[in-house]
């Protein structure tokens, strides 16, 4: 478990081509990573200790939320981002790192009682739906343009609108975080919302990575073989299995993971 720092560390994080303190940005998100009173843990974290390990680097966490992180990703200014999902529009200013892949459903979340019951994708056109700030979900929801969406930048306030019917549904894509904010937020789910009859189950592969520009690109090689040696060694499920979650699974069968067995396997 580590305290988190400030953010003036990225004036101080790049200290020289060997060693060097690296900062990880990170945000609350149970039970893989977990950040409260300060203070870091869970199964990401003890998966970035390992990396760090295996390469003679040190963490320094900082918590940013995520919209503020891919912003900063854009202009090369942040640290190491973990635990995302990864697409093509992002890979061209990140550099991907996958660590894995998670069965994950993606959930609309209704007020308990509410008509807004889509059966099918093409069902949601007929629904205002709220989404987290710059959050990647899987492809066909976030390209499809006909959809009606609102942002915001956490989801106890999409929580809180949707309790107040001023959108129909929320998408989620961890229904336990959820939970979490509902209680949160005042609005205990049971008492309060269901998921609609729609649903999406997808293999998605887990991430960490860096941006292709900025002090954190001259680690990237280094960092993404750190994290396929985990992966071929079995230590990542170890990990996972010591914390009581469900182990990824490890196959190699998108681009990205390809990319990064040809780069770290010889």
């Amino acid at each position: 478990m580590k305290l988190i720092v400030s953010l003036v560390i990225f004036a101080l994080a790049a200290t020289s081509a060997g060693a060097a303190t690296i900062t990880v940005e990170v945000r609350h998100r149970p039970p893989e990573l977990l950040v409260q009173d300060g203070e870091v843990s869970g199964s990401v974290y003890e998966l970035v200790e390992a990396m760090m390990q295996d390469t003679g680097h040190t963490a320094s966490y900082v918590e940013i939320p995520w919209k503020r992180s891919i912003l900063r990703a854009q202009n090369g200014d942040a640290g190491v981002l973990v635990r995302h999902s990864m697409n093509d529009e992002r890979a061209q200013f990140l550099f991907p790192m996958p660590y894995g892949f998670e069965k994950r459903e993606v959930l609309f979340i209704r007020r308990k009682g509410s008509n807004a019951n889509p059966v099918s994708f093409s069902d949601l056109s007929k629904y205002q739906i709220g989404k987290r700030a710059s959050a990647y979900y899987y492809p066909e929801f976030n390209q499809n343009r006909d959809l009606r969406t609102v942002e915001a930048t956490d989801e106890q306030t999409l929580i809180k609108m949707l309790a107040a019917g001023r959108m129909d549904l929320v998408i989620s894509d961890d229904l336990a975080l959820f939970r979490e904010n509902a209680e949160a937020a005042g609005l205990p789910f049971d008492q309060h919302f269901e998921a609609a009859s729609f649903k999406e189950v997808l293999l998605n592969g887990r991430f960490f990575s860096v941006p292709r520009t900025g002090y954190t690109s001259g680690y990237a090689e280094d960092l993404n073989c750190a994290i396929y040696k985990l992966r071929v060694t079995g230590r990542i499920e170890d990990i996972f299995k010591a914390a009581g979650l469900k182990p990824l699974a490890q196959p190699f069968p998108d681009d990205f993971s390809q990319g990064q067995q040809e780069t770290c396997a010889g």
